[in-house]
Formats: structure tokens, C-alpha cells, sequence
């Protein structure tokens, strides 16, 4: 073969050589995460800040939506590359999650029930009532422990629960709570005041990302002292309850 052709061939195989090494490196650049099957108002407010942390480093995201308990499961094992959102200390019980220490988001939870007259301050004051709440729900399952809860699978089915007589309260997250009344035009239903927790939620990375943490707390810190985590979750709220009226 001449000299000219067999210098073709080189060039041509370290173009597709090099075409390869780039292809893989974009798919790397695509994280799998993890989400509850149910895009609520607080998802979508953690999908939107998450997202725009990972663009700041060149990342997209591809999210993944599977029951609580079973997406957990999954990130532990690097099936898939991150969870959304979980409460502080995950790592505990999934040693192959690695935290982001900086907060996603502050959300808050509530009781909601027919009854007018209930008064709750604490989770102690739950023990004497039929509870219903998401499965997979940690924060929930963590402070209800002992006391009579039915495990459902999503609001839809704690609120039915609920209407059927079979739960006095549901508890579910304060905002997606309300939207879901609202959406659902459910009458006789309130919200009992004060919110039973405030609390910071987290992102976790399965540990083979773990060199990306230090710069996604750094990422969440900026969006949070300019503003622009606020005006994600302003924006999603204005949105969804907009869209009820």
C-alpha cells in the first residue's frame, strides 16, 4: 500500500479515535437523577435549582422518577448518579451517597384534616390519630414511628383515604398540600397552623461523582446569596397556583 494512502488511514483512524473519546465524554456530562414519581410544586422547585447548579459546570440532568423507597436504593447502588432531594444524614444508612452540605431548598410539612378542632404543635401530638402520608417519605416515617400510619402512594390516595374515613389526617408537604386541594377543588379539608417542620433538604451523589460536590455547595451557596434560588421558587409557586384558578 503507498505511504500516501497508509497516512490517510492513520489520520482518519485517530480522528474517529479522538470522535469516540469526545462522544463519551458528553454522555459522562449528563447526571441520572433520581426523583419521586410525582412532580409536585417542591420537585419542581428542586429540579429547576439543582438543574441550573449543574449547568454552572458544564452538566445537564436526566431525571428518573421512582417510588421514594426504591430511588434511594437505586443511587446507593450507582444504578443511577444522584438524588434529588433527601433530608440531612442519608449517608447513614447509604454509605455510597455523598452529600451536598450546602441546602437544595427549605420546605415545610402540615397536617391537613376535616376536623376543625385539632390542635398539633409536636409530632408526639399525632400519636392519638389514624395517620396517612407517602410511602418513602424518611422525614415522615422517621417522627411517626409506633403510631398508626397508612403508607400510600402518593397525595391523591392519602387525601381519598382520608375522605373515606379511614385516616384524620394526611400530612404532606405545606405547598403541595394546598395545590392539591386547590387543584382538586376539595371542600371541608384545613390545614392546621403552625406547620409541623421546617427543614433544609439536600442533594446526594452516588460516590464515584464525589469530585463534583465541592463545586455543586459552591454553586447552591451563589445561587442562594444573589437571589436566584428565590426567584426559581417564586417563580414555580406563582405558576402552579396561578394555573388552578
Amino acid at each position: 500500500m503507498p505511504l500516501k494512502n497508509i497516512y490517510i488511514l492513520l489520520i482518519l483512524f485517530v480522528n474517529l479515535l479522538f470522535s469516540g473519546i469526545s462522544l463519551a465524554n458528553t454522555n459522562d456530562k449528563i447526571m441520572k437523577v433520581a426523583a419521586f414519581p410525582k412532580q409536585n410544586i417542591q420537585g419542581e422547585i428542586a429540579v429547576n435549582i439543582i438543574r441550573a447548579a449543574y449547568k454552572g459546570l458544564g452538566y445537564d440532568i436526566k431525571i428518573h422518577r421512582l417510588p421514594g423507597a426504591r430511588s434511594i436504593v437505586e443511587v446507593n447502588r450507582g444504578e443511577l448518579d444522584a438524588e434529588l432531594m433527601r433530608i440531612k444524614g442519608m449517608e447513614k444508612s447509604f454509605p455510597y451517597l455523598v452529600p451536598v452540605k450546602t441546602h437544595l431548598m427549605y420546605m415545610q410539612v402540615s397536617a391537613f384534616s376535616r376536623a376543625k378542632n385539632i390542635e398539633i404543635q409536636d409530632w408526639q401530638d399525632l400519636k392519638p390519630f389514624k395517620l396517612a402520608f407517602e410511602l418513602g417519605f424518611k422525614l415522615l416515617e422517621n417522627n411517626t414511628k409506633g403510631m398508626d400510619v397508612i403508607k400510600t402512594n402518593g397525595p391523591h390516595h392519602a387525601f381519598r383515604i382520608m375522605a373515606e374515613g379511614k385516616a384524620d389526617i394526611v400530612i404532606d408537604l405545606k405547598l403541595d398540600g394546598q395545590a392539591y386541594i386547590k387543584q382538586q377543588n376539595l371542600t371541608g379539608i384545613h390545614m392546621i397552623e403552625p406547620a409541623l417542620k421546617t427543614f433544609p433538604v439536600y442533594h446526594y451523589v452516588h460516590i464515584q461523582h464525589k469530585k463534583l460536590v465541592r463545586f455543586l455547595e459552591q454553586a447552591l451557596l451563589n445561587m442562594h446569596e444573589t437571589g436566584e434560588s428565590a426567584r426559581i421558587h417564586e417563580r414555580i409557586v406563582n405558576k402552579s397556583f396561578s394555573h388552578q384558578q
